[in-house]
């Protein structure tokens, strides 16, 4: 799954899950204040019926006889019963009329057992009162016949007994309203989940896409492309991301420079020694073939292996030299006094028998002098030079080398 797609879902799903419990939370608080608001009413209803009973049965009692009490007890306190005012409650309920506005208050009067002893209700409700408060009053949600109710019980006590109060008010408004606060939520979750997911996925993309940038451009140095460089576009954690990748491929880049000069340097050296040696090797194999193939005197013999013996050594001394200048990066050149006539001589000894296999006559002069040079290179660039004019000069010809003070200069 790419990366964007993970951003998406998860910004997603967070959005779900906040916008529902706070829909949730904010439309249970409101459904519990509206429930409780109507049982709050109920409960205020009962109220009302409760203290206009007991004002018109203590009115009613001010008329009542000497005939309508039967005293008893020993503590001389007036105890006393009545024996008609159990009716006149009943009576005094059924006929009290209680309005709110222009809306009738309909109630029920239950003894203690939950019983009805007379009511005006238009909704006969489950009804218990064994789990009543004798002090409190008692709100429950009934449902009936495809409506909800709010029922109040609230305790009473007259003439010394405990009765029950009983409420009722419709709150089916209550429970649609609830019901379509959950549609208007899920529409409006809809809506805006559609919009957030729109613009999650147009910014994700959007950020995104220098991620792209980056991935593209590192993929194409991993294929060897060194040029390639991602545009930094920003000063935040991706912008500072694609700065350290143009710094990782520059240090890259300039070290696989690195790396190819000294595989040219290599191969450079291989190609000069490969050269170098040719010279040398040529006088050897030269010199050796004399003596194996000639029976020459003692003393040519002997010369013969000392130029053997010395091509050899100063062969070993140019192979370490070459060495060090080309390989191990040492390009301080030792400058030594060389006596130029006797670097002549040198010269013309070491060619003296490759130039008579090739028929070509060899003069050298020079004018003393004491130089300052690296000799063993010296030596080599003027084998060389002489090396290519043998290859130059056909049969019979000659090959003339002159030293000479040219002002402060040897030529």
């Amino acid at each position: 799954m790419k990366f964007y797609w993970k951003v998406f879902f998860t910004v997603m799903f967070i959005c779900t899950v906040c916008l529902s419990s706070c829909g949730y939370v904010l439309i249970h608080a409101n459904f519990r204040a509206l429930l409780n608001s109507e049982e709050q009413i109920a409960a205020d209803y009962a109220d009302i019926v409760y203290y206009t009973l007991d004002s018109e049965l203590f009115r009613r009692s001010n008329a009542y006889t000497a005939d309508d009490i039967i005293y008893y007890g020993a503590s001389g306190q007036p105890v006393y019963e009545l024996t008609t005012q159990a009716t006149d409650l009943l009576q005094v309920a059924q006929s009290l009329s209680i309005r709110n506005g222009s809306d009738q208050v309909p109630f029920a009067l239950l003894d203690a057992k939950g019983e009805e002893l007379c009511s005006s209700l238009p909704q006969q409700l489950p009804r218990d009162t064994r789990a009543a408060d004798p002090q409190l009053a008692l709100g429950r949600v009934r449902y009936a016949e495809g409506r909800f109710f709010v029922q109040v019980l609230r305790p009473a006590t007259y003439l010394g007994q405990l009765y029950y109060i009983e409420i009722q008010r419709e709150v089916s408004h209550v429970f649609t309203a609830w019901q379509l606060q959950y549609q208007i939520l899920l529409k409006t979750m809809c809506t805006v989940l559609a919009a957030a997911a729109l613009i999650t996925l147009l910014i994700s993309r959007l950020l995104l896409r220098r991620i792209g940038l980056l991935s593209a451009a590192t993929e194409g140095l991993a294929a060897g492309d060194l040029q390639q460089r991602c545009p930094v576009g920003g000063r935040d954690e991706i912008g500072q991301l694609a700065q350290n990748f143009n710094q990782m491929a520059d240090k890259l880049q300039l070290q696989m420079l690195h790396l190819q000069e000294e595989a040219e340097s290599r191969e450079r050296f291989v190609a000069a020694f490969s050269h170098e040696l040719k010279t040398p090797l040529t006088s050897i194999i030269g010199y050796a073939d004399l003596l194996r193939r000639s029976d020459l005197p003692a003393e040519q013999r002997q010369l013969a292996a000392d130029y053997i013996f010395s091509e050899g050594q100063r062969l070993d001394s140019l192979s370490m030299r070459l060495l060090e200048l080309m390989v191990l990066k040492q390009q301080q050149l030792r400058f030594t006094p060389t006596d130029v006539t006797r670097l002549l001589a040198q010269l013309q000894q070491q060619t003296e028998q490759r130039l008579q296999q090739a028929g070509i006559r060899f003069s050298c002069a020079a004018e003393p002098a004491l130089i300052p040079m690296e000799a063993e290179l010296m030596q080599t660039v003027l084998l060389n030079l002489l090396d290519n004019a043998i290859k130059a000069t056909p049969a019979g010809g000659s090959i003339r080398l002159h030293g000479r003070w040219h002002g402060n200069a040897y030529l």
